[in-house]
Formats: C-alpha cells, sequence, structure tokens
C-alpha cells in the first residue's frame, strides 16, 4: 500500500477518536471482509468495546450514514463496527501477513496519529445508554402489558423483542436513551394489543362460568359466541376498547419518558 494513498483517506472519528471500518481495513490488509468479522468472531474476548472497537446503532449511525458517504453504509445496515488503533493492530497479528503489518505500521503515522483528526469530518458521539433506572421503568411497562396471560414468560420475550427490533439493538446492549420516546411508542401500541385481548379472553371466561356451568346452557351455542369475540378482536378499533385504561397507562408512560 502506497503510503500517498493512506495520506488521502479520510479520517473517520469517533469522540475524536481515529477509527477505521471493517470495510476499509479488510481492503488495505489485502482480506476478505469475512475474514476480519471471522477473526472478531472467533477471538471476540480478545476484543474490548471502547478500546478495540466501538459499536455504532441507531442515532448515531444514521447521522454517520448521511454525513460520511464515502463508507456506502447500507440503509439495512443496524450496527456498524468501528475499529481503533488497537483493534486494527490486533487484526494484523491475527492476519498474519507481511502486508497487514507494512499497512498497518503506516497507518499508525498516516491515519491514527495523523493531524488531520481535529478537522476531520464527521465524528460521531457515543450513544448514552440506559441506566439501572430506566431498565427498571421499561421492565414495569413490559410487565404491565404481559401480566396475568397464562404463557406470561413468552409475551414477555416476545415484547422485549419487538423493543429490540423497533430500535436495532442487539441482546445483550443495553438500549439507548435517544430511543426511549420510539420504545414508549410501542410499549403503547403493544398496550393496546394485550389489553384488548386480556379483556376478551375475561369475558369469554365469565360466559363460560356463567353460561355453561350456572345456567347449563347448550354448549355449542356459547362456544361459537365466545369464538366471534375473538374474530372481532382482529377487526375491532382496539384504541375504544382500552380507552379507560389510556389514562392509567399514559401515566406509567410518561413516567418511563421523563426518567424519573
Amino acid at each position: 500500500m502506497n503510503t500517498i494513498i493512506l495520506d488521502n483517506l479520510k479520517v473517520l472519528t469517533h469522540d475524536n477518536i481515529p477509527v477505521i471500518t471493517t470495510e476499509l481495513l479488510a481492503n488495505l490488509y489485502g482480506t476478505e471482509v469475512i475474514r476480519i468479522q471471522q477473526n472478531y468472531n472467533r477471538n471476540n474476548s480478545r476484543f474490548i468495546e471502547g478500546k478495540h472497537f466501538f459499536k455504532i446503532t441507531g442515532e448515531c449511525l444514521n447521522n454517520l450514514r448521511l454525513s460520511f458517504s464515502e463508507s456506502q453504509i447500507s440503509a439495512k445496515t443496524r450496527s456498524l463496527i468501528l475499529w481503533t488503533e488497537r483493534g486494527a493492530a490486533r487484526h494484523a497479528k491475527m492476519l498474519e501477513t507481511d502486508k497487514a503489518w507494512d499497512v498497518f505500521e503506516q497507518l499508525e503515522d498516516c491515519y491514527f496519529n495523523s493531524k488531520k483528526v481535529n478537522n476531520s469530518q464527521p465524528q460521531t458521539k457515543a450513544a448514552e445508554r440506559f441506566t439501572h433506572s430506566d431498565t427498571r421503568n421499561l421492565t414495569h411497562l413490559v410487565w404491565c402489558m404481559t401480566n396475568g396471560f397464562r404463557f406470561e414468560r413468552s409475551w414477555s420475550n416476545a415484547v422485549w423483542l419487538a423493543l429490540r427490533e423497533v430500535t436495532g439493538t442487539p441482546s445483550p446492549e443495553r438500549f439507548q436513551v435517544e430511543h426511549i420516546p420510539l420504545m414508549a411508542d410501542e410499549c403503547r401500541r403493544i398496550y393496546y394489543i394485550t389489553e384488548a385481548l386480556r379483556q376478551i379472553i375475561n369475558d369469554a371466561e365469565k360466559q363460560t362460568i356463567k353460561r355453561l356451568l350456572r345456567k347449563r346452557e347448550n354448549i355449542d351455542t356459547v362456544l361459537a359466541e365466545i369464538k366471534q369475540l375473538f374474530e372481532q378482536f382482529h377487526h375491532q378499533q382496539i384504541g375504544i376498547i382500552t380507552a379507560r385504561t389510556d389514562q392509567w397507562y399514559e401515566g406509567e408512560l410518561t413516567h418511563f419518558l421523563e426518567r424519573h
């Protein structure tokens, strides 16, 4: 790799620390992206976040995608690994090729320790993660949505998965504070679904007790009417059903949004 080419590289920084993408690192080291990814996955205990790499997600990733077009970040990308000087050195050691070491030595001088760092663009800012209080408040919201169902654990797991999907936060990473409004909207949507379903189940149980056990009505007739309740669940306006519970749950959401 020619030093002149390295001199012309635009320095990408995270919290004013020079970093490099997996794609560019692989290209400079003369290897495939998959090799860099495999070396990381097979030796992830040797890579420390904040020391060897940064994982960019959410709004930080969106800003990076818009402002640093040269990196060609796909719109489908949910997270991006940015390697620090120590991370790049570790990959050079794992590849064990003369080219990788030669390039890394040049990166030390022309990229990671370049005077261009202070004026380089763009710069990303580390995302603020959930505190224990934030996590406790969100856990309470999830419990409010799932409490009382027979398969409560399955419901809870599904809700947590939905929250990670909507925010693009892989497990077991902590959620980002900037995603709180988005998560509140998703919690509201799921709560209206679970509350409506919970009410229908309660009505079905009441009818079974009253009409089948106490009044001994025709079982086929009663079960047919109960079935209609669940069929209507798919078509009805959930917001109307849960109107009387809005105020209480909105208070819980406000508590979460204001980070008490």
